[in-house]
């Protein structure tokens, strides 16, 4: 079954307050130094999105409400969205307020405000099918969205998963549909999944990555904490694993390999063994922000929340912030990432290297050094 990225246990929704530090849009920005961005264009070409499955509806009233608790910079308007699919708001007795859907509105438009902001939703019942439904939305857009977050996927080799429309060949279509997306200019944001490298204690077998974003033309976004209190350095999440590792049918990318393979040559890594993982898979993640600790209003209350599922929209909405700088340029908008990202890494600009913890879950966890690791 395919699942969000919002954390189990004291990352899916419980309330931690006192355990982490208050996650909001402004301490956000301060951790990550946003600062000298332009003021935004309002109603330009812009434009960004989420994409929302499993029946997570998002409602505007909490949006609102979350703008007028946390966002204090935003104009009048700067908290709506538009409706792209099936719908995006319930409208029926079963339908609820999705907590995935609201981090995930949330945390793209707080901590850039003004910029333009979609919900793609799909209501389907098999996830590949829902997935293929939205890249060939994208492909038969005359003006998509330049950056989408999705904090959905699938841990294991979900190509033999009949049951979410998944084969070899649905794979390969919506991968290539990245390729093409990736061409025309435009981000795809992935969450790595919550259940680290994929291993269990009492099953012996393969570790995968989470997909979609084990794709070569998918961005895959982990999850951080701060090592103690509300700033400073950041570590690997401790309270759920951060998905990553070494996918078994995307081979290592030319963009990621020089890193990748350096950081498998260590003595020191402490690898799972041989038999257990792909070291000639594509590696992910590529980068990795703090999942913990989110502050989000759903169904009126404010809770707090974590996952991937809240890194990814965050990465988001700073990409939609430097596509609005660029666009004022008359530069081009980022697209696909992932080479620029490794070409900064390697020459030490632009990201802070996570070197203390692991992603184990279970066994089989990828700890980290300097340079890549999987929470990078």
């Amino acid at each position: 079954r395919p699942r969000s990225a919002v954390a189990p246990g004291n990352g899916g929704g419980g309330d931690m307050a006192g355990v982490v530090a208050k996650v909001t849009p402004e301490l956000l920005l301060q951790t990550y130094n946003v600062t000298g961005a332009p003021e935004v264009r309002r109603n330009s070409k812009n434009k960004r999105a989420v994409v929302e499955f499993q029946g997570q509806f998002t409602k505007r009233e909490d949006l609102s409400s979350f703008f007028k608790q946390y966002v204090p910079s935003a104009k009048a308007g700067d908290d709506k969205y538009v409706c792209v699919g099936d719908r995006c708001e319930p409208d029926g007795a079963h339908d609820h307020i999705g907590t995935e859907a609201m981090l995930d509105i949330e945390y793209i438009m707080g901590p850039a405000p003004g910029i333009t902001s979609e919900v793609w939703f799909y209501d389907g019942m098999q996830f590949c099918t829902d997935v293929k439904n939205w890249t060939s939305m994208i492909l038969d857009h005359d003006d998509p969205p330049l950056v989408f977050s999705i904090s959905y996927g699938v841990q294991g080799n979900v190509s033999i998963d009949q049951h979410q429309g998944c084969s070899v060949q649905m794979l390969q279509s919506i991968e290539d549909d990245f390729t093409k997306i990736a061409a025309r200019g435009v981000s795809l944001i992935f969450s790595s999944g919550d259940d680290g490298s994929g291993g269990t204690l009492f099953i012996r077998g393969k570790l995968w990555p989470v997909w979609p974003g084990s794709a070569a033309h998918a961005t895959t976004v982990g999850a951080t904490q701060f090592s103690s209190g509300a700033n400073g350095p950041e570590e690997a999440v401790r309270s759920f694993g951060s998905g990553g590792g070494f996918d078994w049918r995307v081979p290592m990318q030319p963009w990621q390999k020089d890193v990748a393979t350096e950081y498998l040559a260590r003595k020191d890594a402490g690898l799972p063994r041989d038999e257990d993982y792909n070291r000639a898979g594509r590696a992910s993640p590529e980068v990795a922000a703090l999942g913990l600790g989110y502050q989000v209003v759903v169904g009126g209350n404010t809770m707090t929340i974590g996952g991937t599922s809240a890194s990814a929209p965050l990465f988001a909405s700073l990409v939609s912030l430097l596509n609005e700088a660029r666009l004022q340029q008359g530069k081009s908008p980022l697209g696909f990432l992932n080479p620029l990202i490794y070409e900064m890494g390697a020459a030490g600009r632009g990201f802070r290297d996570v070197t203390v913890g692991n992603n184990r879950k279970d066994r089989g966890g990828i700890p980290f050094r300097e340079g890549f690791d999987c929470t990078q």
